[in-house]
């Protein structure tokens, strides 16, 4: 664990890893809010959408991701 702390403090420091997506990735979506979307999936926890609903606002690469979800939900649900 001290290892894993030290290499992403490291890499944190000479701007290689993104805060906003390295807490999401340690966290999640801590927020009491309710999600933005109905959650359109049934075996989806609300959690699981709310998590899904932050990341694709945290970086362009992920702004389709509901989508991609919605649109292959048996994949999704498969994997």
């Amino acid at each position: 664990m001290f290892s894993f702390h030290l290499t992403s403090r490291i890499l944190i420091n000479q701007k290689k890893i993104d805060t906003g997506l390295f807490n999401f990735l340690l966290r999640g979506n801590t927020s009491l809010d309710p999600a933005k979307m109905p959650k359109p999936i049934q075996w989806l926890s609300e959690q699981n959408w709310k998590d899904v609903e932050l990341l694709t606002s945290l970086n362009p690469r992920f702004s389709n991701f509901t989508q991609d979800i919605i649109q292959s939900e048996k994949l999704w649900r498969d994997y």
